[in-house]
């Protein structure tokens, strides 16, 4: 690890010091503080920069945060991300007789795009004074503690609140609709612990195989064994044997650990989480969490009429969530919402279903509808027709889908769900 003279010779060079100031050991290092002001501030630009590269004991670093490991590198340049989606193709029997217009004929291939914007910006701000600055280069530990105060107070600061933001984007994600919720869970009782072990080893074992279940446009996908977590409290992972839970998913005691992220029993979960539906557990696919920093620069500036400076830390990430990756819900009680579907259909339109409910027209409201739920959606009348669906999905934005027969579609957690009929 770098010491207190490592660091200061490295932002020796940086600063482009090396030709007026000797190598730095702790004999001359007191020839620091004989810097001007504007030098020092030089030099103090330069530490903020390069200090947060180094460890120290800090309030809260990023290595105790549980969702680094799921950071994406910086983007370069840029402050947008798109994730494509490609869903299979739906093979058909061989036109052995084509007279050319199968061959010749458009066969467009289901492709989703979402795309993950810079949301997330902070800055962070400490101020030093000349004199504080001067003498802190007059010993070694009066230099450790202006390290420790760059770094303490704005790069722990901002890797805390890093951890917060992690936590209400799960918090987000689960209050969108991306978790496919499975409800009825209780961990009191014993029966109530094996139910829970028992969906809980089924789901894992299903996100494994392609599936549309657990996705929030369930499309066929799958997730491998590495890339499943779970996230719960510390007061529910109590009630459970851990070497049971081990022996569930055929993993080690090390390699569970490392699967299982725990979360502060009061607000761990967010707002969402209530005595009503408390959320036990959270399973998904790490991929889901998209977060990506697109700005991390220390900066310093000299105010000479105070003879203080001003060290910041500015930073700006994406934090968002991906829509095609498996990301289930395991919550205590019952499910207490119940969606609605509007229908609208011209004249023409005889018949118009959802789960054999007519929706023609009017706004039909049902626990069937709710999320997770596959519902039928049916016509009938005496012309050709199309049907448009929208909802406001996950991202904000309007989700679209055009059926020209007939569907069955797996509900997503919306409250503006519409199927529109219209001519061909």
């Amino acid at each position: 690890m770098a010491n207190a003279i490592d660091i200061l010779n490295t932002a020796r060079v940086e600063a482009g010091y090396e030709d007026r100031i000797p190598e730095i050991n702790q004999e001359n290092l007191h020839n620091l503080s004989l810097l001007a002001p504007t030098e020092l501030n030089d030099f103090l630009n330069v530490l903020a920069k390069i200090v947060r590269q180094y460890v120290y004991d800090t309030t809260y670093d990023s290595t105790e945060n549980p969702f680094a490991e799921f950071f994406s590198e910086k983007l370069p340049v840029g402050s947008t991300v798109e994730d494509l989606y490609v869903d299979l193709i739906t093979g058909a029997t061989p036109a052995w007789d084509d007279d050319g217009s199968y061959a010749l004929s458009k066969k467009a291939p289901n492709v989703k795009a979402i795309y993950h914007s810079e949301n997330y910006e902070m800055q962070y701000k400490v101020s030093t004074s000349y004199a504080q600055m001067k003498s802190a280069f007059l010993t070694m530990g009066g230099f450790d503690s202006l390290v420790n105060r760059i770094k303490g107070t704005l790069n722990s600061s901002a890797q805390y609140d890093l951890y917060l933001q992690c936590l209400e984007l799960i918090s987000t994600a689960f209050n969108k609709g991306v978790f496919q919720k499975k409800f009825g869970y209780s961990l009191d009782t014993e029966d109530g612990i094996k139910n829970y072990l028992k969906d809980l080893k089924t789901t894992y074992k299903d996100m494994q195989f392609m599936t549309n279940k657990y996705n929030y446009f369930h499309m066929l996908t799958k997730s491998s064994r590495d890339n499943i977590v779970i996230i719960t409290k510390p007061k529910y992972l109590e009630k459970i044997n851990v070497d049971y839970l081990a022996g569930v998913f055929n993993l080690s005691q090390a390699e569970l650990n490392a699967r299982i992220i725990e979360v502060p029993d009061d607000y761990g979960f967010g707002s969402y989480d209530n005595d009503t539906n408390p959320i036990i557990a959270l399973m998904f696919d790490k991929r889901m969490l998209r977060i990506f920093p697109t700005l991390y620069e220390g900066s310093a500036i000299y105010n000479p009429a105070s003879l203080v400076d001003n060290t910041f830390l500015t930073l700006a990430y994406i934090f968002s969530y991906g829509l095609f990756f498996n990301a289930v819900a395991f919550v205590g009680g019952t499910d207490a919402t119940t969606q609605s579907i509007t229908g609208e259909a011209p004249s023409t339109v005889t018949a118009f279903t959802a789960g054999g409910q007519d929706i023609k027209g009017k706004k039909a409201t049902n626990a069937a509808f709710n999320q997770g739920k596959e519902v039928a959606f049916t016509w009938s009348g005496t012309e050709n027709y199309k049907a448009t669906v929208t909802y406001t999905g996950a991202s904000g934005g309007t989700e679209t889908e055009v059926y020209t027969e007939p569907f069955n579609l797996i509900m997503p957690l919306t409250n503006d769900f519409k199927v529109v009929l219209t001519k061909v």
